[in-house]
């Protein structure tokens, strides 16, 4: 068998057992990658990582001489899949990896971005920011929609709608992005303008549950009830009654806009 194949043969038995997450067969093939040099570390990596063994993961992607992205974005999604505990090493992985050179693609700032979220770290937050305009612009809609997010997240909304403006693109996760981070801090007019700038768009984005759902969440008061109550017939028209965030939504909607009867 040529090298190749085999090299072919082991990845896919790796991948395997990383479905299966199955470790007791994994680490003999771990054994044997590093007495027959095959170069499939990033498989072996993501087999740790996915089992739960994020220190044998760790150890050997520092005995790896070449980290591509793919290596770095393995071991960043392991640690940041941790919650809050890893978030500040997550960050520094970031920082080294651009430090030894590897650049960091769309996978590498959705997970770097959530993370800085989670601690609210503007400062760290912004590098990312700025080192993802450089690598990527804005105009990656799924980048964009992450760096929506995290300033949504910190209460930076001003920062969120920035760069919101700036994409070339949305999705309907970057509109309800947007839409519930004003909801978050109580500025259910500025999210119902947002989606009412969605209606008007030439992306005209489906208004699903997610949608509806975050500009429910920012009305409260009486002046909104009417606008509520055409978002309750849109609610019908698209199918979504049956939906619990959407029915929930409206009751609390209605609560907060003091029209229960």
């Amino acid at each position: 068998m040529s090298l190749s194949c085999h090299s072919r043969s082991l990845f896919s038995t790796l991948q395997h057992y990383t479905r299966l997450k199955d470790l007791q067969r994994g680490k003999p093939l771990h054994a044997h990658i590093i007495t027959t040099r095959v170069y499939i570390a990033n498989a072996l990596i993501n087999l740790y990582v996915k089992s739960g063994h994020l220190h044998t993961a760790h150890l050997v992607f520092e005995t790896k001489p070449h980290k591509d992205v793919v290596s770095w974005n393995t071991l960043i999604n392991g640690y940041s899949q941790q919650g809050f505990r890893y978030s500040s090493f997550v960050l520094d992985l970031f920082r080294r990896m651009r430090g030894e050179n590897t650049s960091p693609d769309s996978h590498t700032f959705a997970r770097v971005c959530n993370v800085a979220s989670y601690v609210k770290d503007v400062l760290g937050g912004g590098q990312v920011h700025t080192v993802a305009v450089k690598a990527v612009g804005c105009f990656d809609v799924f980048v964009g929609s992450s760096l929506v997010n995290m300033y949504c997240k910190m209460g930076l909304v001003g920062d969120a709608r920035k760069v919101f403006d700036e994409m070339l693109e949305r999705n309907s996760v970057t509109w309800a992005t947007m839409i519930s981070g004003y909801a978050m801090q109580q500025l259910g007019a500025d999210g119902l303008e947002v989606f009412i700038l969605m209606r008007r768009s030439e992306e005209r984005e489906e208004e699903n549950e997610f949608v509806l759902t975050a500009v429910l969440s920012g009305l409260a008061g009486p002046e909104f009830v009417e606008t509520g109550k055409q978002i309750h017939c849109l609610a019908v028209k698209n199918g979504l009654m049956c939906n619990v965030s959407v029915g929930n939504a409206l009751v609390t909607m209605y609560a907060k806009c003091g029209s229960l009867a």
